[in-house]
């Protein structure tokens, strides 16, 4: 195996384990006595600590995400005799072990979408929070993929299997169009009536704890899983829905939208900054504390502890950065277009990078007529993080052999408005994809018998859009043969980059 492949496989151990949700969670929560201890540093800002969570046969959980599974064992080990139910809603193909739990498991949001079991499950927690005594807790374990799982509609109409597919209808036109994260689940929570703080507005007066995985880059309390507990959230349902008509105004699609959706924001509007008396009470009286347990940090800061063991025996890593965003396409060819562009300076073909000038219009050059791009985030992490570094620069002038790493995190979206005959994948997959595409381009008159490359892009859940893989990953080694270039730029056009890798495979 090349060297490459084992080094890269090795720390794709490392960061998954790194956020494993179970360890997450016994890292962060503690029982003492007959009391729940969770340290304030996993605090999110502006927020006070709620110490005094006395148990006693008290304790209610719903969990749901891609991590639900995890956390909620977990948490209904440390919770024990004191836990009277727990509600998990997990992804509709995620795997059970068959062991003894109090813990009633749903599945639900097949293609990553809310479907009926969503809200089948989600009304199940709705009860089970409203029915709460002040002298309850009730946890909320909260993490990515979220959104789709814990769905209740608003009541735009009478019909609540209407209600879901009007709802559907306009996520889906969002996420064609390629809305970010943000946008989305901004969306989501002005049409739901579990999200944005509104889940712990159900389990008052009862003291809410959510404990949250996060999957959004910068780790906003009110767009990780659409904030089902940020309870600054609720007092403004108003400006929340004036936002989610200027996402669909930015995208030009607010025409498009079902009718009722339109009166509905538009209704929403309309109402003034006053509250109703249960939502005054609840904003005076409020317990809620929010915690934040588990991010992508953690999984590359693991990966750059992991790399400084001598086996790597790497010259050079960095973290870029843990909030690389942008079109998961462009973003992979400018990646390529960067490898290249060290490759050519190492082998003294092209003179270091004295500006970021420079750097942006190498990379304009070599990928112009290929994307529409917007690369100036990356293009400034780049040149600040790897052309700013004297040591980096000697090396690759004075090594006879050098070895680096390069690490990110972030998200990255796929957009799918202009696509006629849309194939299966996800953003990780298909940033690979344009890697190979670019990269296999730029080389296909270069040849370097020393040269290893791998890259990858993998969702540190496991999960890739509608899709069984986690990501892919691309080795460009020594001998290796150049694909069709047709059939790639075939496959990245359709967005159809999932069949294209289980052909490598196969």
């Amino acid at each position: 195996m090349p060297i490459a492949k084992r080094d890269f496989f090795n720390l794709l151990k490392v960061s998954i384990e790194s956020i494993n949700p179970s360890q997450l969670i016994r890292n962060s929560v503690h029982k003492q006595n007959s009391s729940l201890k969770i340290e304030k540093k996993f605090l999110f800002k502006n927020q006070n600590l709620i110490d005094d969570l006395s148990l006693n046969k008290n304790v209610y959980i719903a969990a749901f995400g891609k991590a639900a599974y995890g956390m909620a064992l977990e948490m209904e080990k440390i919770i024990g005799h004191d836990l009277c139910r727990a509600i998990a809603i997990l992804p509709f193909n995620h795997p059970v072990n068959h062991i003894q739990s109090k813990i009633e498991f749903f599945f639900a949001g097949k293609f990553n979408l809310p479907d009926l079991d969503s809200i089948l499950a989600t009304k199940k927690i709705y009860h089970m929070a409203s029915s709460l005594a002040e002298s309850d807790i009730f946890i909320a374990l909260v993490s990515g993929g979220g959104s789709a799982l814990l769905a209740l509609p608003q009541n735009y109409t009478q019909n609540e299997t209407h209600n879901l597919d009007i709802k559907l209808e306009t996520i889906k036109m969002l996420v064609k169009c390629g809305a970010n994260i943000n946008e989305l689940n901004t969306v989501r929570s002005s049409l739901s009536q579990v999200k944005s703080g509104k889940l712990s507005l159900l389990a008052h007066p009862a003291t809410t704890i959510a404990l949250v995985i996060s999957d959004v880059i910068d780790d906003p309390l009110e767009i990780i899983s659409s904030g089902p507990c940020c309870a600054h959230s609720v007092y403004y349902p108003n400006e929340q829905a004036q936002k989610a008509v200027e996402i669909l105004e930015k995208f030009e699609i607010l025409d498009r939208v079902p009718l009722e959706i339109r009166n509905f924001l538009e209704e929403k509007i309309k109402i003034s900054e006053h509250v109703d008396e249960k939502v005054e009470n609840f904003l005076k009286n409020q317990r809620v504390c929010n915690f934040l347990i588990g991010n992508n940090t953690l999984a590359t800061m693991a990966l750059m502890n992991e790399l400084e063991k001598e086996c790597y025996s790497n010259d050079f890593r960095v973290l870029l950065s843990n909030s690389l965003s942008g079109e998961a396409r462009n973003i992979g060819s400018i990646l390529a277009a960067f490898t290249y562009l060290l490759i050519q300076i190492r082998s003294k073909k092209i003179d270091w990078i004295q500006n970021e000038t420079k750097l942006n219009d190498f990379i304009r050059s070599k990928i112009d007529g290929l994307f529409e791009f917007d690369c100036d985030q990356i293009i400034r992490v780049l040149y600040s993080k790897i052309f700013m570094d004297d040591n980096l620069k000697e090396k690759i002038f004075r090594k006879k052999k050098l070895k680096l790493c390069l690490i990110s995190g972030g998200e990255t979206t796929v957009n799918m408005s202009k696509c006629q005959s849309i194939g299966k994948g996800g953003r990780n997959q298909e940033i690979t994809l344009a890697f190979e595409y670019c990269f296999s381009k730029l080389m296909l008159n270069n040849q370097y018998q020393e040269l290893d490359c791998l890259f990858s892009s993998y969702g540190s859940d496991g999960i890739d859009g509608p899709t069984d893989a986690a990501g892919a990953y691309f080795l460009y080694e020594k001998n290796c043969s150049i694909l069709n270039q047709n059939e790639l730029s075939d496959h990245l056009n359709r967005h159809d980059s999932y069949n294209y890798f289980a052909k490598k495979t196969d």
